[in-house]
């Protein structure tokens, strides 16, 4: 959500409570406390809400192959953490 916000220049400002009605509607209109199952998980493909041409996308994908920093970081992203700190 926050790399598809980066195209817009936001203003965020102070509202008192009092004056914001439909926060605290949906604050007070809670669902019961339920267990959630710990190993649902929600897949998404961040690529097709980035704003880039399919252009840019290959160069950076070449780039990022290319790069040794950025193999080693994709290897923690896909098999997790070592076990051992290097």
């Amino acid at each position: 959500m926050i790399i598809r916000l980066q195209k817009y220049d936001l203003e965020v400002g102070y509202e008192k409570g009092s004056k914001m009605f439909l926060a605290d509607t949906l604050s007070r209109a809670f669902l019961p406390a339920s267990k959630q199952d710990e190993n649902e998980l929600e897949t998404i493909n961040m690529m097709k809400y980035l704003p880039v041409s399919e252009e840019r996308l290959l160069l950076i994908q070449r780039d990022t192959e290319a790069d040794e920093s950025l193999q080693v970081l994709k290897t923690v992203i896909q098999k997790g953490c070592p076990e051992h700190r290097k």
